[in-house]
């Protein structure tokens, strides 16, 4: 109840910032497009919880993020509610259990706030826009705190790496430190876009990343020393409703590069027994922005 409380407290503070920001730029007269704050919702049901290539729980989850952005600093948090947990209050209900351990079904299994800021240089000669971007997160973990970390992630990307009048590309390098546990990786990924209709109505999006960690974050596949782990990709169908609705279907999949890596997703304990070398999943996102 307490956690429920602390939940809907949040997302008060997150409304009434929204609502402070908004009345604030109108008495500043700050009318722009770019000078008034973006308030976005996005919810995600996805058929399974993967993170950074890795099946953490093999039924699926509703994800949402909620945010609050302002001339490049932002905060939010983002959440994970488990739609099909294993156990009930009566016994187990599947033979399978996935990342989390609890006697509840219905509940948030994730919660975690974070707090950035990015700026973008409109225009660098021969390569396009450039977003560097800095964030702090607080993974919280209700039904084993024990797990809590936290982390900062730096990240310079390519906005406009390759534009066209239908097509865009764009190229993001990030780093990131576990503070707690004390792990480090880095992500080189890819955006390209595609809009199918003149008014840009519909539009493909084909995202790919490439997962490199340091010696404690490959431990964790039962490798010894650093490596590329998993590289993931993701299609979608981005239809824009309206003008603050977008909704996107799409399907991912994620596949193993070092061979230490193939060797625990065949192993039966811990999580490796939810993993092989390829995983796929589907979803549908939703995601409203005022």
């Amino acid at each position: 109840m307490r956690r429920k409380i602390l939940f809907a407290l949040l997302v008060s503070v997150l409304t009434a910032a929204a609502l402070f920001a908004q009345e604030s730029a109108g008495f500043l007269g700050l009318q722009g497009e770019t000078e008034r704050p973006e308030f976005q919702l996005e919810l995600d049901w996805a058929s399974k919880y993967v993170d950074k290539g890795v099946v953490y729980n093999n039924q699926a989850l509703l994800f949402g993020d909620l945010s609050l952005e302002f001339q490049g600093l932002y905060l939010g948090v983002w959440g994970a509610y488990n739609l099909s947990h294993f156990q009930s209050r009566n016994g187990y209900v599947g033979e399978e259990r996935g990342l989390y351990d609890s006697e509840r079904k219905w509940r948030f299994e994730e919660v975690n706030p974070y707090v950035g800021y990015y700026y973008t240089f409109d225009e660098i000669e021969g390569l396009g826009p450039l977003t560097l971007d800095l964030s702090w997160t607080y993974n919280h973990y209700p039904t084993m705190s024990e797990e809590n970390s936290a982390e900062f992630e730096l990240s310079a990307s390519l906005d406009e790496l390759y534009k066209s009048d239908r097509s865009n590309l764009a190229l993001k390098l990030s780093a990131a430190h576990d503070y707690k546990i004390e792990e480090s990786w880095i992500i080189l990924g890819s955006t390209y876009t595609y809009a199918l209709d003149a008014e840009g109505e519909f539009e493909l999006q084909l995202d790919g990343e490439l997962y490199w960690g340091d010696t404690k974050f490959m431990r964790e596949y039962d490798a010894n020393g650093n490596g590329l782990s998993f590289a993931v990709f993701e299609l979608a169908l981005n239809w824009q409703a309206s003008e603050w609705l977008c909704i996107s279907p799409y399907l991912g999949a994620s596949c193993a590069l070092d061979s230490r890596v193939r060797d625990w997703t065949r192993q039966d304990d811990d999580y490796g027994r939810f993993n092989s070398r390829r995983n796929y999943w589907g979803g549908l996102r939703a995601t409203m922005t005022y």
